[in-house]
């Protein structure tokens, strides 16, 4: 766990992250928590995209792929471990940008309460950024490519963004799109998260070449 830690720990990207969150609050404007609610379920899917697309590439990106492969005799812990502090550091930043606006809240004086918990903000915006981020991360994994990873997940963010009010099922912003009846889209995605877990899992037992083998025997046929 310790080493996992070590080498996802990113000064840069986590600071740039913190960053984003504390000005979603004070930049925006979100006169209510509702308000909030919704800046948060549009934006905070970046700082999922950033924490979560290279946490299969790591070892590629620090050169040590295929000694890691070799020597790594449980890589789906491993896999599991670098997710789940990935997920521990975005709902700490997801808590903190409440806390910053419910001080905010305070100082303007108008802390009207709302039919809307702690508990249901954090699942809400905590799902798209997981179901983006791990989008992300899939795609890199599978093509061995962070960018390709980064730019098909802001792509299919800016049309969900476009179209955040329409219903389906594999829309990332279900309170948005329905806030009255969001409950049974939310646990959708989070479901479809948890399939796309599970085939990172798979993957990470594969050789760190045998997914562009298996495109180059497409190819060539």
């Amino acid at each position: 766990m310790r080493y996992n830690l070590k080498l996802i720990y990113s000064p840069i990207k986590w600071l740039g992250c913190l960053i984003f969150v504390i000005l979603i609050p004070i930049a925006m404007y979100v006169p209510t928590y509702f308000d909030f609610v919704n800046v948060s379920t549009i934006y905070l899917p970046f700082v999922g995209i950033v924490l979560f697309t290279d946490i299969t590439l790591l070892d590629k990106g620090n050169h040590i792929e295929e000694i890691t492969y070799l020597s790594d005799k449980k890589p789906i812990r491993t896999f599991s471990q670098r997710y789940f502090i990935t997920i521990v550091l975005l709902f700490v930043y997801i808590i903190l940008a409440n806390i910053i606006f419910r001080i905010i809240q305070q100082f303007r004086g108008d802390a009207i309460v709302e039919p809307i918990s702690t508990l249901q903000y954090v699942l809400i915006s905590g799902c798209g950024c997981l179901f983006i981020g791990t989008i992300s991360m899939t795609v890199s994994t599978i093509l061995n490519n962070i960018y390709v990873g980064y730019g098909f997940s802001i792509i299919y963010w800016l049309y969900w963004n476009i179209n955040c009010q329409t219903e389906m099922i594999i829309n990332p912003f279900p309170f948005i799109a329905n806030p009255t009846f969001y409950e049974k889209p939310l646990s959708i995605i989070y479901i479809f998260t948890i399939i796309l877990i599970i085939l990172n899992c798979i993957l990470s037992n594969k050789s760190p070449f045998y997914l562009s083998d298996k495109v180059k025997k497409l190819i060539v046929g």
